[in-house]
């Protein structure tokens, strides 16, 4: 199994005037991904839970809704970095670019077919959302290794039911995806916390997983924030100890914490 972090030689000036020649940083490599014997997209990405990533950009992509859908999925013994996926779905056409880099998404579009109706309502309170950001971040031991990674989770508003890891902020939700698929869990009506910025296109993937609400440590864009009302999701940011922002809920819930 590959490393997420890996450590490198070079100069280190420490505030107290020390050096050091080791330093730790993020592994960036490529998982190549086949779909019916056709090379499909290479997503830059950490290379671990690389059959969750796989699975999960499949799903958002829109070649599955549920793992009977996967009639096959092989490592390849001669490729380590290819996974090859063979799907009931017929005319296959891999996305507009052939690389994916570790900062961008699958350029998922406004005009694509978006579910239909509402996610389910939320009960998450703003001191339980700051609760659950802070588990977020002490899950993330890659960070705290190296850095230069974002962290997702999913949770059922008390504990963390997954955590992963990835350079790319879409990756984690893929992995994530991927992970629920694999495991059976029930995305519906969970919370989900990452510690990126919220786009559009990682909304999108919120309302496919229909969880009732995403928290983020930092911004969302105004689109995500509109798509977030639309959808009646909550929509947390800047989550950071005590201090949270609502930019989208229910009309109730801004209220202050009973």
């Amino acid at each position: 199994m590959e490393s997420s972090d890996r450590e490198l030689e070079c100069l280190v000036r420490e505030p107290d005037g020390s050096f050091a020649d080791r330093w730790s940083v993020p592994v960036e490599a490529p998982l190549s991904l086949w779909v019916n014997g056709t090379p499909w997209v290479t997503i830059m990405c950490t290379p671990t839970a690389r059959r969750q990533l796989a699975l999960g950009f499949a799903y958002f992509a829109g070649l599955l809704e549920k793992l009977s859908d996967v009639l096959t999925m092989e490592d390849c013994e001669d490729d380590p970095s290819r996974i090859s996926l063979r799907v009931r779905q017929d005319g296959v056409h891999p996305p507009p670019a052939a690389v994916v880099t570790s900062g961008c998404g699958q350029g998922l579009s406004l005009s694509q077919a978006w579910p239909e109706g509402t996610v389910p309502p939320s009960s998450i309170s703003t001191e339980g959302a700051a609760a659950l950001m802070r588990q977020l971040q002490e899950g993330a031991v890659v960070h705290r290794a190296a850095g230069g990674t974002h962290a997702s989770a999913l949770s059922d508003g008390r504990r963390l039911l997954a955590l992963y890891e990835d350079i790319g902020r879409h990756n984690t939700l893929d992995k994530l995806m991927g992970h629920s698929l694999l495991t059976g869990l029930d995305t519906k009506g969970l919370v989900l916390l990452t510690s990126g910025r919220v786009s559009s296109e990682m909304l999108y993937k919120a309302v496919r997983m229909q969880v009732s609400a995403v928290i983020s440590r930092t911004t969302p864009t105004d689109l995500a924030v509109e798509l977030a009302k639309r959808y009646g999701l909550t929509l947390i940011g800047y989550a950071r100890g005590k201090r949270c922002i609502v930019f989208s809920s229910p009309s109730e819930f801004a209220k202050p914490d009973a």
